[in-house]
């Protein structure tokens, strides 16, 4: 929504919060009946205004021709999708032939895309996590299948089904697709449609299909740029990429084909209002271009870093599961492993990868029956009994709110330390960091419990000169944070190692009592 829009009504908005604000600030613990209600009244009135709104700004989108509407390109489901820039308009001459008009937006990954109201797509996306070997063409089988079945219970449709890095594209081209409830009848029809796609585009009333390969695929390097992102360590600026990085991936861009057309399901008709489109998607995307390389997955979508490490995704769901029962692994195991191993057991789906593995397992058994492979289950129970044995050495302690998973040797040699306290639950003490076994891992430094030497404890002196470990506290790593990465707003301070003994710095821990609960002091 413009500014303009948004300013209507706000006095009248923000002094409904207010009353709301100086009620919850000032009332009693428990509200008045009437309070309740009139609280209640107030907030979905202020609903009511934002959806009228809303639907305001939707009537007087709709109004305009396609290509002159923005709110397509706004609305941002997907992180970094916000403000694409519009690069190519449909002009208004096949209008006038009976074609749909469309726009052509360029993502800030790189890849262009074709933004359609009529024709109609739907996206399979593929679980990649299983045995390439086994697990692919099922999943595509199945999608195709099910698409058969859903023309054969609609006859007159006509589908195109192409193929991807990573999964299908389906597109209806016999008539424009309405957004509407049989857009979502057939997405949830089709076994792996991409659920959140379909979301977007009934969002943005819209149709959003990639039509250059994505660069990370293709091997080329690009500056990605995101309004939601401002750590460069995620691989996003602020700021566009430059006429250099556009030019080095197109030319890159061209030799590689990003859909290949598998079959075509229905009348085989083509609507005339859906030719343009159709024939500027499948030239761009080079479908017709024997000589073109087709676009293949990124390493990182083939759960590369996980075969590195583990023999199968069930093993390494195991691993975790023996490992991290809490989500902590012992210290001397993760901190002997590799980065990438971490990432991977970080980002795990938890329940969801499990039944990503199993569905694609029943595919398997339907699709091809022939073939000899063993299940998630029995993989993940032999890869279970191996780590379990090992695993026993571990013992999980929750002693004093320190917690961590340990061998009992660990627990003797280096104990846990936290600030001594009197009776009115506060304290204070002076400590200093020692180095990590990987100070080149930022993120490791900052997410694992800390090796200390105590310099002084004022209520427990005999800690003094002793080494310790400290747990992992959220605002402890936060003044750690300041002391590596200064804030901007604070251009005075100079960033120091607080892990180096020569240059590091002391630090000076107070615990307060703030209604009732111990706070460590900012």
């Amino acid at each position: 929504m413009t500014d303009e829009r948004l300013d209507t009504n706000n006095n009248e908005d923000e002094d409904v919060f207010a009353k709301l604000a100086s009620t919850a600030s000032h009332a009693p613990t428990e509200m008045t009946e009437e309070q309740r209600e009139t609280a209640k009244r107030q907030v979905e009135e202020y609903y009511k205004r934002e959806r009228e709104r809303e639907e305001q700004e939707r009537a007087r989108e709709n109004a305009l021709p396609f290509q002159e509407r923005d709110m397509y390109r706004k609305r941002h489901m997907y992180k970094g999708w916000m403000l694409e820039p519009v690069e190519i308009k449909s002009n208004s001459e096949i209008e006038l032939l009976g074609c749909s008009p469309f726009v052509i937006t360029r993502s800030n990954y790189g890849y262009r895309v074709l933004n359609s109201p009529d024709m109609g797509a739907s996206d399979v996306d593929f679980y990649l996590g299983g045995n390439p070997n086994i697990h692919i063409l099922p999943q595509q089988l199945e999608a195709i299948h099910n698409l058969r079945d859903w023309v054969a219970a609609h006859p007159g449709q006509n589908w195109r089904v192409y193929k991807t890095a990573a999964g299908l594209r389906m597109i209806r081209t016999d008539a424009p697709q309405p957004l509407d409830q049989s857009y979502v009848d057939v997405v949830n029809a089709i076994d792996g449609a991409d659920k959140l796609y379909s979301r977007l585009c009934k969002e943005q009333h819209a149709f959003r299909l990639r039509i250059s390969a994505q660069p990370q695929r293709i091997d080329c390097e690009y500056p990605g740029w995101s309004p939601y992102c401002w750590d460069q360590d995620e691989g996003f600026y602020d700021g566009q990429p430059t006429s250099d990085d556009l030019s080095r991936y197109e030319m890159a861009a061209m030799k590689y084909k990003v859909w290949e057309l598998v079959e075509v399901i229905g009348t085989r008709e083509v609507h005339k209002a859906l030719v343009f489109a159709l024939s500027y998607h499948d030239d761009s995307c080079r479908v017709n271009s024997p000589d073109a390389t087709p676009e293949r997955p990124h390493a990182s979508e083939q759960y590369a870093e996980l075969r590195n490490y583990w023999s199968n995704t069930p093993a390494m769901i195991a691993y975790d599961d023996v490992y991290r029962p809490n989500g902590m692994a012992p210290d001397s195991l993760w901190e002997s492993m590799p980065g990438g191993m971490k990432e991977v057991l970080r980002s795990l789906g938890g329940a969801a990868e499990t039944e990503d593995y199993r569905r694609i397992d029943r595919l398997a058994e339907k699709w091809c029956p022939e073939r000899d492979f063993k299940n998630y289950d029995e993989l993940y129970a032999e890869a279970h009994a191996i780590y379990a044995d090992d695993a026993q050495k571990y013992h999980w302690d929750d002693v004093d709110k320190v917690w961590g998973y340990h061998t009992e040797e660990e627990i003797a040699f280096y104990p846990y330390w936290q600030v001594t306290r009197d009776a009115d639950g506060t304290g204070s003490a002076i400590i200093r960091f020692l180095p990590s076994a990987k100070t080149d891992d930022k993120y490791d430094v900052l997410n694992r419990d800390w090796y200390i030497v105590v310099l002084r404890d004022p209520k427990c002196p005999e800690n003094d000169g002793k080494v310790f470990k400290l747990k992992y506290i959220n605002c402890i790593a936060g003044k750690i944070q300041d002391q590596l990465s200064p804030p901007p707003e604070f251009p005075e301070m100079v960033p120091v190692n607080v892990f180096n003994l020569r240059t590091g710095s002391d630090f000076k821990l107070r615990v307060i009592q703030l209604e009732g609960q111990s706070y460590y002091a900012k």
